[in-house]
């Protein structure tokens, strides 16, 4: 006999290894498919960050882009204004109200005109008018304002022009 070992010993001995060898193996396993998921799942933020940074740089280029259709619309409207030509004039300039023109004005809006003379053009579509009953209003709209009479004076200046 070999040292008090059966054979039926050797047997179980060589279970058990068999037994601590698969589950080598399957610790191996598990470590191979923890290890491929986690490498999945970095690969999949780092799709997720360059998503994200190419939706950044696109929306940042429609910021850039939005921004110079605003500078170009601002200098559009420094020529404008430099020619004496804004945005806001355009609809007063049909009118073209001279200061000292005779004219009737809606007084703070109203139905009825009263007689008065432009005192400013505010060159924004409005004007400061004094009226002959000793009232004065301030940026009145070119709208409510209409040629009281033919101004001579008025004809001689643009027959100057």
């Amino acid at each position: 006999r070999s040292r008090g070992r059966s054979n039926s010993d050797d047997s179980r001995g060589g279970r058990s290894r068999d037994r601590d060898r698969d589950r080598g193996r399957d610790r191996d396993r598990s470590d191979r498919e923890r290890d491929r998921e986690e490498r999945r799942d970095r690969e999949r933020q780092r799709e997720r960050r360059e998503r994200e940074d190419r939706e950044d740089a696109r929306e940042e280029a429609r910021r850039r882009a939005k921004d110079r259709e605003y500078e170009r619309e601002r200098e559009r409207d420094r020529d404008r204004d430099r020619d004496g030509y804004s945005r806001l004039e355009t609809s007063a300039r049909r009118n073209d109200f001279r200061e000292g023109d005779t004219i009737e004005a809606q007084y703070r809006g109203k139905a009825r005109y009263y007689p008065g003379r432009i005192n400013r053009d505010n060159r924004d579509g409005t004007y400061d008018v004094d009226y002959d009953d000793g009232e004065k209003e301030r940026g009145v709209k070119a709208e409510l304002i209409r040629l009281k009479e033919k101004d001579s004076s008025r004809d001689r200046d643009r027959d100057r022009d």
